[in-house]
């Protein structure tokens, strides 16, 4: 639709179509803000985070896995701002409780 408004130069279009994408942000960060609202949801997002998109490791690999590995770390830092956005208590709260759990994990060993 925004090309479209673009393209004929629609300006009530165009308007249209930046209150949708509006609401569907705000939507976004309520329905995100609900699941963080529980702990699992706060234990899966960080885990997401930290295993699956590396936000907190340095990338070290070649070719193609470094091109993959820095796209599934901007999804990572793209929701880490999300959050911090939605909440800096949030954030705070979801890294304590992981390195609660790894504490825990390390000490009851393998």
């Amino acid at each position: 639709m925004q090309a479209q408004a673009i393209k004929t130069n629609d300006k009530s279009a165009l308007a249209r179509e930046r209150r949708v994408v509006k609401w569907r942000g705000a939507r976004d960060k309520e329905d995100l803000r609900w699941i963080l609202e529980d702990v699992r949801g706060r234990r899966v997002l960080q885990r997401i985070m930290a295993g699956k998109c590396a936000v907190y490791n340095d990338i070290a690999l070649n070719g193609a896995e470094t091109h993959a590995a820095i796209g599934m770390r901007r999804v990572g830092v793209w929701l880490r701002g999300l959050i911090k956005d939605i909440g800096p208590a949030f954030l705070t709260q979801m890294e304590a409780e992981y390195e609660d759990e790894r504490d825990a994990t390390a000490s009851q060993g393998p």
